[in-house]
């Protein structure tokens, strides 16, 4: 899923302080924030939801707890579904692309805690960075990438996990992901986008 919106802004909130930015998410967003409450609804007590994960980002002020990763995540999905617009295609795995993809490397575009194994996967570009991502995948060659590995695990499995995208799926992939950079960057916007 991608979101077009000025990444500035959206780097701007960590450690603001906009307690009116909280007030206005935590009201528009409301059906949104109680169904993350509700996919993270855990036994174990440690006291973080949704409303607090967006606090602790807007004030900048963190407190580490063991898995809490992806819940800072999907609160700022929530925040760039606030701040920005849903663009673009569907695209399966830009990290499956054949280039070294900048949005892929970038991870998230404030410091919440992070594991790039789990879900959901983050990355940015900026206005500025959109015009040398297109080029890289204008560049690259239309070609599946090949992992000894995940075919393994496909053949195992006989396909239920590993299954790895072909050439054609590729290039698919590939126009869909430059057709929605080039949406966002006639809108003059940059990219945040989640994987899960």
């Amino acid at each position: 899923m991608f979101y077009a919106l000025d990444v500035s802004r959206l780097k701007a909130i960590y450690g603001s302080g906009e307690q009116a930015l909280v007030d206005e998410v935590l009201s528009a967003r409301a059906e949104d924030i109680q169904d993350n409450d509700s996919f993270f609804d855990r036994e174990d007590g440690d006291g973080l939801d949704s409303a607090t994960a967006l606090r602790e980002i807007v004030s900048g002020k963190i407190t580490p707890r063991d898995g809490a990763e992806a819940m800072y995540g999907y609160v700022l999905k929530i925040l760039c579904e606030h701040l920005g617009e849903h663009i673009g295609e569907d695209v399966a795995c830009v990290r499956d692309h054949p280039y070294a993809s900048q949005l892929v490397a970038a991870g998230p575009p404030i410091p919440i805690p992070y594991d790039p194994g789990d879900f959901p996967e983050i990355g940015y570009l900026s206005a500025d960075d959109i015009p040398a991502e297109i080029q890289r995948i204008n560049a690259a060659p239309k070609k599946a990438k090949v992992s000894l590995k995940l075919l393994l695990l496909s053949w195992m499995t006989k396909g239920l996990i590993g299954r790895q995208m072909n050439d054609e799926e590729v290039k698919e992939d590939m126009d869909a992901y430059r057709n929605t950079l080039e949406a966002a960057r006639a809108k003059g916007l940059g990219v945040v986008s989640f994987r899960h």
